[in-house]
């Protein structure tokens, strides 16, 4: 996702009360060349596709586990939603850890003329 982010703020730190789930509209950011996006429309069956697909954008690597290790990638940070507005998507990384509750989801991003 680095090279691909033209909002202003590509990662923004969330409450997990402020994500919705259910289909609705739940952020909205105006773009440095006019016009704007949004950030809704959970994205269920291509979840964890896009999931993958961020870390290894950041540079992430699969290891023989089947976990992530970073070689000089960068960090992923809990509670953050990362954006990318040239796939139309973005991840949402919740701040609680693993067995607790989901612990990212996906999202449509909608560009707003």
């Amino acid at each position: 996702m680095s090279s691909t982010l033209i909002a202003r703020n590509p990662a923004l730190t969330i409450p997990p009360s402020q994500i919705s789930t259910l289909g609705d509209m739940f952020f909205e950011e105006k773009l440095s060349k006019g016009g704007s996006f949004s950030v809704g429309g959970y994205i269920d069956e291509d979840s964890t596709y896009w999931y993958n697909q961020l870390y290894q954008d950041f540079g992430w690597k699969r290891n023989t586990e089947g976990g992530w290790s970073s070689y000089g990638g960068r960090d992923i940070k809990r509670g953050f939603l990362y954006i990318n507005l040239k796939k139309g998507v973005s991840v949402y990384f919740y701040p609680v850890e693993s067995g607790k509750g989901p612990t990212f989801n996906s999202f449509r991003v909608t560009i707003n003329e």
